[in-house]
């Protein structure tokens, strides 16, 4: 006799795997090109991928607009990249012309319609969250547009 298939939720019962795509998405700026933004992800530093950013092609250093931690960035990013289609310089680049207001009620639209978290991670996706918009600082100054300056509990990992 053949077992039936249950459904469960993806991941359900490794919070690790749940978590394998968290990130930041950030909207990046530089004063040789006003009025254009890059919005793009990182699973790792802001302040790391600016960095790498800096290359021969670009004039001046990017400056963090501001940011937002999701439990999948990737999700996140492609859900603002085609909020904000529009306004995107080049097809295959992450470069928009849309003002700041715009570009913030794109995080917004994806915060309130796009991230689902199962019930058994509510707790550890609050916890993390409260963790990186606390402690994810560009020259000194926190960058999530949820700042949050007072400490937290850390994360079990």
């Amino acid at each position: 006799m053949q077992k039936p298939n249950i459904y469960k939720f993806p991941n359900q019962t490794d919070p690790k795997r749940f978590f394998a795509k968290a990130g930041w998405v950030y909207v990046l700026g530089n004063g040789h090109m006003p009025d254009l933004y890059k919005v793009g992800r990182t699973t790792g530093s802001i302040k790391v991928r600016m960095s790498q950013l800096f290359t021969t092609g670009v004039p001046m250093p990017f400056d963090c607009m501001f940011a937002e931690w999701f439990a999948d960035c990737s999700a996140a990013e492609e859900f603002i990249h085609h909020y904000l289609e529009e306004w995107r310089i080049e097809f295959n680049r992450e470069f928009f012309g849309a003002d700041l207001t715009t570009i913030q009620h794109a995080f917004m639209s994806y915060s309130a319609i796009g991230e689902s978290i199962p019930d058994f991670v509510v707790d550890l996706y609050t916890m993390r969250r409260r963790q990186a918009e606390s402690n994810e600082r560009v020259n000194g100054v926190l960058v999530a547009r949820n700042k949050r300056t007072s400490a937290c509990m850390e994360a079990p990992f």
